[in-house]
């Protein structure tokens, strides 16, 4: 089990990073995401590749990946590193939550299994879309949620910390907030 637990946690992003072996992956929405991300790096404005403001998509993943390209990365790398850090977000908090509801190690450890191995998680963080940090925040809302749930407590940093991360989540994408309680 010593060797299991290390494993559940770097094999997603192993996963994800052979995935995006040839770079990131793209789509019409990634196209759309990094013709405004590098108008906002350009002119600090959220302008889409036929020359309009950006109005029909979420601001917050073009703004971030703009920010990220002022540094002279390049977009690959971003795109690779945002799928990183997202992919394992989302396997750590789906340990927390599942520690927190099925108060099982084993049955977490099976969690984390099932979403970290998935072909859709491999497949979702491997583009440089809204998904894959959105799912990252919401399972970091819900960790949140549940450790206030258990601990019949709500501290300033707890309220600070769920505002931020709903905000962030529903920066990154629009249909998300129908989905957060």
């Amino acid at each position: 089990m010593r060797l299991i637990r290390p494993l559940l946690f770097t094999v997603p992003v192993v996963l994800v990073l052979l995935a995006c072996r040839q770079g990131i992956a793209l789509d019409w929405d990634a196209v759309v995401y990094l013709s405004a991300a590098d108008s906002f790096a350009e002119t600090g404005k959220l302008i889409d590749l036929h020359g309009r403001e950006l109005t029909t998509f979420a601001p917050g993943l073009p703004t971030l990946v703009g920010v990220l390209l002022k540094t002279g990365a390049s977009f690959n790398a971003i795109g690779i590193a945002i799928s990183v850090v997202a992919v394992t977000m989302t396997v750590v908090c789906t340990y927390v939550a599942a520690r927190e509801v099925l108060e099982s190690t084993l049955l977490s450890w099976i969690a984390v299994a099932v979403v970290g191995l998935s072909l859709s998680t491999v497949r979702v963080f491997a583009y440089l879309k809204t998904e894959a940090l959105f799912t990252a925040l919401v399972m970091l809302t819900l960790a949140l949620c549940l450790w206030a749930i258990r601990t019949h407590r709500t501290p300033l940093w707890w309220l600070v910390s769920v505002a931020a991360t709903i905000t962030a989540a529903t920066t990154v994408r629009y249909i998300g907030f129908t989905l957060i309680p």
